[in-house]
């Protein structure tokens, strides 16, 4: 063997590369022994290949590409060596080259296509997670706005008010700005209530803070004292305002000013309504006596009073013209008298009615006055109701006499209203003083007696006609010298 063979030693397969499909096969074998050493032929560089458009394509599957064969090793040659093409690349004796594997196909990339090297990259999605952020976020700010709202609203309901009442200049100015009037004076008969609608108000104050369930809730009513005054009445009432604290301005709302339902005073200041009580004679005179007021049906009246703050009489000149101007007119005389009531206000009530004068006269039947003595009786003359009457009005007796006169008259003791009545045996048209009056109760008048509720007597005493109630216009004093 030559001096070659004996400088080269088996050595270790090189790994083999697999060039890029296109590039030049170099090939690896033994060196020509009597070659000379030589240095190696740099290799080209490849020229990059531009990037081609994508198409679209249907993807298929990828074949698998035969392998090529390896170049066989040129022959050793003596003499000098011919010159290297441009694609090859001496390498040293010592280090064989690797053999080339072949490369997959290669595909340049298409637009809308897949790449048939591997599965197709996916599109970034960075709009929609930055949407989705978004919307976390204000999911959490509302959660964390809600939480805060009745983390609020949970404290204010937890912590109790203790709160102070309204000031009595808050207290005076909510009176001083309310429309304030008396209340119930409609039962009050005979009144005038023109200009009670500024009343003085004393005694301003407020009451009690009063608290609702856990002290979340406070009211306070506020009082004063008003008086209203005309030259009528005078009216004192308790008026009062209700408040309700605010806790959103911590300050106290004003509700509406009234007065109060009951409790009221009313005393007059001066006389009975002249033009209510004379409108009002008509059913005075129904409720006294049916048929006179039937003789009266559209009269023409005039007053003359005799009235002050403690009551008095008003005499009442009745004139009913006939159907025809010819014709007599019928007349009379109606004294009404006026006290007051508490709680009712004036009382009218009709003491007698004045002969009638005219054609139209109720019929008094026999008009005998059986005035006699009576036996045992008092001193002096003794009126007493002995005449039969049938004048229709359903008198059953009639009584001729004048005030002062001593009467006796039988009947029943009744207590009303811190009176005491007497119930006549008879219905009794009395003639006193040439007025009628149909009586069929006589209040009893007397410093010192004692009667019994319910007991059948005879009394005597002195007639008049100041009484004061409705249904006993005339009285009896049992108080009269024997």
């Amino acid at each position: 063997m030559g001096e070659t063979d004996s400088q080269s030693t088996p050595r270790a397969a090189s790994p083999q590369v697999a060039p890029a499909k296109g590039a030049a096969v170099v090939a690896s074998g033994p060196v020509n022994p009597g070659m000379p050493k030589s240095p190696a032929t740099p290799m080209p560089a490849r020229p990059a290949t531009p990037p081609r458009p994508m198409v679209v394509q249907q993807q298929t599957p990828q074949q698998p590409q035969p392998s090529q064969p390896h170049p066989t090793p040129a022959p050793a040659q003596s003499g000098p060596m011919p010159s290297v093409p441009a694609q090859t690349a001496a390498l040293p004796s010592a280090a064989p080259l690797p053999v080339a594997v072949p490369g997959p196909d290669y595909h340049p990339p298409v637009a809308g296509g897949v790449n048939p090297t591997g599965s197709a990259g996916k599109q970034p999605k960075k709009r929609n997670g930055l949407l989705v952020f978004g919307i976390i976020v204000c999911i959490l700010a509302a959660i964390v706005l809600v939480v805060a709202l009745v983390y609020v609203n949970l404290r204010q309901q937890t912590e109790p008010l203790n709160v102070n009442a309204p000031s009595t200049a808050t207290i005076q100015a909510a009176f001083d700005s309310s429309d304030l009037t008396p209340a119930n004076l409609s039962s009050y008969s005979y009144i005038d209530t023109e200009g009670l609608d500024d009343p003085e108000l004393t005694d301003v104050k407020a009451g009690s803070v009063n608290y609702g369930e856990g002290r979340q809730s406070a009211t306070c009513d506020a009082t004063a004292k008003a008086k209203w005054e005309n030259d009528s009445v005078s009216v004192e009432q308790t008026v009062q305002v209700p408040f309700t604290y605010n806790t959103s301005t911590n300050t106290w709302d004003v509700g509406r000013a009234t007065a109060q339902s009951a409790g009221e005073k009313v005393a007059p200041t001066g006389p009975a309504d002249l033009e209510k009580v004379q409108a009002a004679l008509p059913s005075l005179l129904s409720d006294y006596d049916p048929e006179i007021a039937s003789l009266f049906p559209d009269p023409e009246v005039v007053a003359t009073a005799d009235l002050d703050k403690d009551g008095g009489q008003i005499t009442f000149a009745v004139d009913q013209a006939g159907e025809n101007e010819e014709d007599q007119h019928t007349q009379t005389d109606v004294t009404v008298g006026l006290v007051w009531e508490d709680g009712k206000g004036w009382a009218a009530t009709i003491l007698g009615v004045g002969e009638i004068q005219g054609p139209a006269q109720p019929a008094e039947g026999d008009d005998a006055n059986a005035a006699a003595g009576a036996e045992g009786g008092a001193e002096g003359n003794t009126a007493q109701s002995g005449a039969t009457t049938d004048g229709g009005d359903g008198a059953q007796m009639l009584l001729r006499c004048s005030t002062g006169d001593l009467v006796e008259v039988p009947g029943i003791i009744e207590y009303r209203d811190n009176r005491v009545l007497l119930r006549s045996d008879y219905t009794i048209r009395v003639i006193l003083d040439g007025r009628t009056y149909l009586a069929q109760y006589f209040e009893l008048t007397a410093n010192t007696f004692v009667v019994t509720n319910g007991a059948h007597v005879s009394v005597v005493g002195e007639i008049s006609a100041t009484g004061a109630l409705e249904q006993a216009p005339l009285m009896i004093d049992l108080d009269y010298e024997s």
